[in-house]
């Protein structure tokens, strides 16, 4: 069992495909395999990962309406009429 710690994260686009760094390395691939899947899947199935991930993505939409507000002057209602998405920015249950 290795513990390290991961200190610089990126996603860029190269040649159209979606490619993930973490400390400078590529590890997009190695990601998608089916046993990091399944990992991911028992993480993401403990009831506190869940409620922690909500948590986060919760603060992070209304970071993203604040902004939208500061640069637009215009309203949470009139910005989630102009986003593509707007589900994107509803309180998951």
């Amino acid at each position: 069992n290795k513990r390290f710690a991961i200190t610089d994260t990126a996603t860029k686009y190269v040649d159209g495909k979606q490619v993930i760094f973490l400390d400078g390395v590529d590890v997009g691939d190695k990601i998608r395999a089916p046993e990091i899947s399944m990992a991911a899947s028992n993480v993401s199935a403990i009831g506190g990962v869940r409620e922690y991930r909500r948590f986060i993505t919760r603060l992070y939409n209304r970071a993203v309406f604040r902004c939208f507000e500061q640069k637009t002057g215009q309203s949470d209602k009139k910005i989630a009429k102009i986003v593509k998405n707007p589900t994107f920015f509803t309180s998951y249950p």
